[in-house]
């Protein structure tokens, strides 16, 4: 069976398998209900909270790089979701807003993935919270973690932003060991 720290770390990636999992089955029901990607879902209501928000804005509110977020909206306006206007004050700055069609789509779509985490997390105590805090900033530093999903929500460099864990490199790293013979 393996000494009790080869168990641990089994279980460390088959719970990290399933956070994985979760987020690419919210993600690929959104894409294939929605046509839109995590972040580009992300990055539209983002907008609608922050409306005439700039890219650079809503770059630091989702923690998307700039370059990101301007591929993101180039994908939203051509879908008709956004319209972006340059600003009576300031023709420099570029202001975005959310259409009519942007707007009846957030509507139908589902609430985000961490809503529901959320609910739950609000119950535990602060100090099961402040752990958990710890934790996944530990695991996310210790799997190279300040990245992002790039503007078509693969996972260039989080925060579904998304899980940060891509599930096939979880089955390359280690075998499930509920599978094992």
């Amino acid at each position: 069976m393996g000494t009790l720290g080869e168990r641990v770390e089994e279980e460390v990636v088959v719970a990290l398998r399933r956070i994985a999992r979760a987020a690419s089955l919210h993600s690929r029901h959104i894409q294939q209900t929605y046509g839109l990607t995590s972040p580009q879902l992300f990055v539209l209501r983002e907008l609608a909270r922050r409306e005439g928000a700039t890219g650079a804005e809503l770059a630091r509110a989702a923690s998307l790089s700039p370059a990101t977020v301007t591929g993101i909206l180039d994908r939203l306006e051509r879908r008709g979701l956004i319209d972006r206007v340059r600003s009576e004050e300031d023709r420099r700055r570029v202001l975005t807003r959310v259409t009519q069609a942007g707007r009846a789509l957030l509507a139908a779509a589902p609430p985000p993935l961490q809503a529901r985490f959320l609910a739950g997390f609000r119950t535990l105590p602060d100090w099961e919270q402040s752990f958990l805090l710890g934790a996944l900033q530990r695991l996310a530093s210790l799997m190279g973690g300040a990245g992002e999903p790039d503007d078509d929500g693969e996972e260039a460099e989080p925060a579904e932003a998304a899980s940060g864990v891509g599930g096939e490199d979880l089955e390359r790293a280690a075998p499930d060991p509920r599978r094992a013979a």
